[in-house]
């Protein structure tokens, strides 16, 4: 990932965001992620993204928040590759929860009670 030195602040933020031609595939994958996707999210839209599993969606997030770059295309914020901007600055702009995301090792219940015990 290359170093970049152009900052970003939340408030700088208008919320333009643009997808160009983008394709993605995952390492030891015989097939794209992505392929040649292209959108453009307008300020105070409210969008969906549904698809079977394993059609793209988290890939979509994925590359947005610069956890992997993108093979071929950009992505633009305010008009700008979001590649150029600083990572950290850049990262301040999202919080993200993944579906497998798990807080705690165990169940709500053995994390109040203790490991081995159930509520």
């Amino acid at each position: 990932m290359k170093k970049n030195n152009r900052e970003i602040r939340k408030e700088d933020f208008t919320g333009k965001l643009e997808f160009q031609n983008i394709s993605f595939q995952y390492s030891g994958s015989s097939y794209p992620a992505l392929r040649n996707v292209t959108f453009k999210l307008k300020p105070g839209r409210k969008i969906a993204v549904v698809g079977m599993n394993g059609s793209g969606k988290t890939t979509l997030v994925k590359l947005l928040c610069r956890m992997y770059d993108s093979d071929a295309g950009k992505i633009l914020l305010n008009g700008v590759d979001i590649r150029e901007y600083d990572y950290k600055s850049y990262m301040k702009l999202f919080s993200v929860v993944f579906q497998d995301f798990k807080l705690l090792a165990f169940s709500v219940g053995e994390n109040v009670a203790g490991p081995g015990k159930i509520l």
